[in-house]
């Protein structure tokens, strides 16, 4: 990711500074300030789930300090809009105080038309992360958070490593007194700071709305720092235990670092300026059948689309679509081909959503697949104009040997019914040091019905969107432990761990990576599941900029194994360190070679977790009754049994399937190539994935969803797909998402024709 232009969030914070200054590290160059205060200059502190606004008459000076412009504007809104979710195309945000963010970061690109970015300083809260990025993506801007689940103990640290000299403006905690704290020095109060967390269970970096903080000079403050000249102290409460008290800052004054650099300009954003219009919305199916008709487009006549919605039971479904469009206008095998097909197949995906009384908020996943990975940008910019930004499903993408008549191809995971808790979409669109960010509608984990859905993870490198480099010639190792330590990263922020909760996984090796890619990720798989500590290292910001930007260079924290507990719990996710896995069974794993993978990545890891009791309803089919599950996880993850069913046939088929009785059945079934009848071992193959079901005290109404991987040594046109489709049709009673790839295998089956994934859940 080369450095943007950006303009950098400021509240006053320390947060907001260092995130600055982390951005600067990076090659960002920040060109620009901007602050959002009370309508009210009286008022000091709002009533805000979103701003922090005491100390603003502070703030009203840092185009003097910093020598950039500073632009303002007053915040007229209120907390109208308090959902978790924020979308500034819902009639629902008029009237909210983003709505000034949003035309305060628009007034800035007008003036500096080069802005490409903005930096915030959120570290664990998703109300304000959602709402930047909800703006960013409307206004065409990059989200920098580089402090994002940041192990506050660490940030704290690397904040006062940085001479940020920040002073305590506000306190509400149990720990904190008013007389002693206001005015404090971050690097003064950082002990009690620590020892009121360990009592109390706060957040030492003020996550929590402890404390509030004002930075009177830092790194980025290149001409002069502030200096209070008249303040007075305002009690809010006088709870015994935790009283709050804030500073109101009267009067500051300026004193000058460097006389060479000139104060930068304070730019009023005209508070009576409403936000600007939408820019960025759906194209809706109707729109899209406007675009068809007058471009000449057609949908081509070996469309297929599979709707799997002919009975009522399963709690997953599939629905797959491969729709190629072709015209006058479009050139054959073209990037622009691709985009009208995946644009084609994603409404028809809409459609039978709709038909079917869904939407795109039921669904968990979408397995995107592309002939040529060059056309991946075009397909995403498609991908970006159909599916909503807000809540949206998980998503891989990898690029297969379709059909000819074929550009692009997905399958895409719904969930029907309610569970024991509401669907939860974590979607990060901000570049940070924590895991790759998702830009664009699709998420890097989707919970539902008792399962975990992850995207597709490569080993980029979070902080700059980067492969990582090799630095001892082993490039798959190093892109698989990369891309395993990002997943376990999303696993605990979705409320899981790799280790305990993994239940199945696909591993997508590129042809350039071979067997060698395939092996590291399986090595470093098995440390994962061993509990084995580098899984949780953490990768404190600081770019090869951080001495330009005063700043510690960037290091890796070994989460709790070089002595210091900083990092451990630290992140938002609760957990400490990981733990070896301790049941009897273990993850059913997929093996997969592609032609090829998103920026010419070796592997890609896709693990499917369980979340809580995991899926299926609770109806005593093994013994937990039918009250609500009492949180016990090991209990629940000890009931799933693990079942292989031996092919006594010998044509060489491996099925290995997880259950709990009454409740779900994760099955993968194998047909090696080397079978001497093939159809007869794929018949061997539908018998054992049938009576796994049945073992489960499932049947194959229950089943909603499949997948086969079938490898073949020619590209396999689109009638053999669908006969195969069609094949597993006829025995389970649900249409199957065939997947042609270069190689797969599973369990003993190294060189499989075909591998079966299915699901049932009652």
């Amino acid at each position: 990711m080369g450095g943007f232009d950006t303009v950098a969030l400021v509240s006053g914070g320390k947060d907001s500074v260092m995130a600055a200054m982390m951005a600067q590290s990076y090659g960002h160059n920040i060109v620009a300030l901007a602050n959002l205060l009370p309508a009210d200059g009286d008022v000091e502190e709002l009533d805000s789930h979103c701003f922090q606004t005491v100390g603003h008459r502070a703030v009203g000076v840092y185009h003097e300090l910093t020598g950039l412009p500073l632009f303002r504007r007053k915040i007229v809104g209120t907390s109208a809009h308090v959902e978790m979710s924020y979308d500034v195309c819902d009639e629902r945000v008029k009237g909210d105080e983003v709505e000034d963010l949003r035309a305060l970061l628009a007034a800035v690109v007008r003036e500096l038309p080069n802005v490409r970015a903005v930096t915030s300083g959120a570290i664990l809260s998703d109300y304000q992360r959602l709402r930047v990025e909800a703006v960013c993506a409307d206004l065409g801007l990059t989200s920098l958070a580089y402090l994002w689940r940041q192990p506050q103990g660490l940030m704290l640290e690397t904040i006062c490593a940085s001479d940020v000299d920040a002073v305590l403006c506000k306190v509400a905690a149990m720990g904190l007194k008013p007389d002693r704290d206001l005015g404090r020095s971050l690097v003064d109060a950082k002990g009690t700071l620590y020892e009121i967390e360990s009592a109390y269970g706060s957040h030492c970096c003020g996550e929590g709305g402890e404390f509030e903080t004002l930075t009177m000079d830092c790194p980025l403050f290149r001409r002069g720092s502030l200096r209070f000249e008249d303040t007075r102290v305002v009690v809010t409460s006088r709870d015994p235990f935790a009283p709050s008290a804030h500073l109101a800052v009267e009067a500051v004054a300026v004193d000058v670092k460097d006389h060479t650099v000139e104060p930068g300009r304070l730019v009023d954003v005209n508070a009576d300026v409403d936000p600007p219009a939408v820019t960025r919305r759906r194209r809706t199916i109707d729109a899209f059948e406007e675009v068809l008709t007058s471009e000449e487009a057609v949908i081509g006549g070996n469309a297929r689309l599979t709707r799997s919605w002919r009975r009522a039971g399963p709690k997953f479904w599939t629905v797959a679509a491969a729709v190629p469009v072709s015209g006058p206008n479009l050139e054959a095998g073209s990037a622009e081909e691709a985009a009208r097909s995946a644009e084609a197949g994603l409404h028809f995906v809409e459609l039978s959503l709709r038909e079917n009384g869904r939407d795109w908020s039921d669904v968990a996943l979408v397995q995107l697949y592309v002939r040529d990975m060059s056309h991946f940008a075009a397909v995403n910019e498609a991908y970006l104009r159909v599916v909503p930004s807000t809540q949206p499903p998980a998503r891989a993408c990898v690029q297969l040997p379709l059909p000819g008549d074929t550009p692009v191809a997905m399958d895409v995971l719904v969930g029907v019914g309610s569970g024991a808790s509401a669907r939860k979409s974590l979607h990060v669109q901000s570049v940070s040091c924590w895991a790759p960010a998702c830009i664009g509608p699709y998420a890097q984990a989707v919970t539902h019905l008792g399962l975990t859905h992850m995207a597709g993870v490569i080993g980029m490198v979070p902080a700059t969107l980067d492969m990582i480099h090799s630095s001892d010639g082993d490039a798959n190792a190093t892109e698989a432990r990369r891309a395993w330590r990002s997943a376990a990263a999303v696993a605990r922020a979705s409320g899981a761990t790799l280790a305990s909760d993994c239940l199945s996984c696909t591993v997508y090796s590129s042809t350039a990576g071979g067997d060698g890619a395939r092996t590291a990720s399986d090595e470093a798989f098995a440390e994962v599941m061993r509990g084995e500590g580098w899984q949780d290292d953490v990768d404190v910001p600081g770019g090869p900029h951080a001495a330009k930007a005063g700043v510690p260079t960037g290091s890796v924290h070994r989460n709790g194994r070089d002595g210091s507990p900083l990092a451990v719990s630290g992140d938002g996710s609760g957990f400490g360190a990981s733990a070896p896995r301790r049941w009897p069974w273990d993850p059913l794993v997929t093996h997969v070679t592609v032609p090829g993978l998103p920026k010419d990545a070796r592997v890609e890891v896709q693990p499917v977790l369980l979340d809580g009791d995991g899926p299926g309803e609770r109806r005593g089919g093994d013994g937990d009754g039918d009250e609500p599950w009492d949180g016990d996880v090991e209990t629940s993850r000890m009931a799933i049994e693990s079942a292989a069913y031996d092919d006594t046939a010998g044509h060489g088929v491996a099925c290995v399937a997880l259950s709990r009785r009454g409740r779900f059945c994760r099955v993968h079934a194998a047909v090696p190539k080397s079978a001497e009848d093939i159809d007869a071992a794929v018949v061997v193959a539908f018998r054992a994935v049938v009576r796994a079901v049945e073992d489960a005290g499932l049947t194959v109404s229950d089943v909603g969803c499949a997948r086969a991987f079938v490898a073949s040594d020619e590209t396999l046109d689109t009638e053999t797909v669908l006969a195969l489709a069609n094949a597993v049709d006829g025995v389970l009673e649900v249409q199957c998402a065939v997947v042609p790839v270069v190689r797969a295998s599973f369990g003993s089956v190294d060189d499989a024709f075909m591998v079966l994934e299915l699901m049932a859940v009652s």
